[in-house]
């Protein structure tokens, strides 16, 4: 019986796991301006709450893997939908910048991926990953985690920096990866200097029904040669 439970794991693994992606946003077919917060669904079935947000200030308190950033100084704005470009945010080109590259004012775009309430965020969900595609991006990005906004504050506080990117130049995507695991939330930011970027689309990815379909069908297959050995 061990043997079997041996030849059936590596049947398993053997198998190609396809992946089927779910955009909760995306810029296809959609122009003009929104207000914020606002809920995107993409061709999924569970939504995502944007905002689109200006500040003044980016602060860190601390280094290295414990330092805990703050955006302040600014204010809620509606957002942009660009069918060329993706999502920005209004007063800031209709892109998200650092202060100065559009103006005084810098902008983020922050993603509830919980979304309390039914039917839920994708996070509530079993979705712990995301797929950030950024494009226009001059001189780069970061994304941080949070757990907790308000948007009526003007800003954000406790988050952490997940991932950066370098330039990809203008008219150029980049899918980011970001893990969801411990935040309910991701802000999404341009940078280090004279940047500005749009979201061209945000999506996560799960396994297709029909690889667990091959699995079954393999261990079936196991079990009848087994038999048929037996009796042999």
């Amino acid at each position: 019986m061990k043997k079997v439970f041996i030849i059936a794991a590596a049947l398993i693994a053997a198998l190609p796991v396809a992946q089927a992606t779910t955009y909760l946003y995306s810029f296809t077919g959609t122009s003009g301006t929104v207000s914020s917060p606002h809920d995107f669904t993409g061709n999924g079935s569970y939504p995502i709450t944007i905002w689109g947000m200006t500040y003044s200030t980016l602060t860190q308190a601390g280094t290295g893997s414990t330092a805990v950033y703050s955006f302040s100084g600014g204010a809620v704005s509606n957002l942009s939908l660009n069918a060329t470009n993706g999502l920005g945010v209004v007063g800031t080109c209709n892109e998200i910048t650092v202060p100065g590259a559009c103006g005084s004012a810098g902008s983020y775009a922050v993603v509830d991926f919980a979304d309390t309430g039914n039917p839920g965020g994708p996070e509530g969900h079993g979705y712990t990953a995301a797929t950030i595609t950024i494009d226009n991006a001059d001189s780069g990005w970061t994304i941080y985690g949070g757990t907790s906004f308000t948007s009526s504050s003007g800003g954000i506080t406790g988050l952490t920096k997940l991932v950066s990117g370098t330039s990809k130049g203008i008219s150029n995507t980049y899918n980011q990866l970001v893990s969801l695991t411990g935040y309910a939330y991701l802000v999404i930011t341009a940078g280090p200097t004279s940047c500005e970027l749009n979201v061209n689309s945000i999506s996560v990815s799960t396994p297709e029904p029909g690889t667990f379909v091959m699995a079954g069908m393999a261990l079936i297959g196991l079990g009848m040669a087994l038999r048929k050995a037996r009796k042999g």
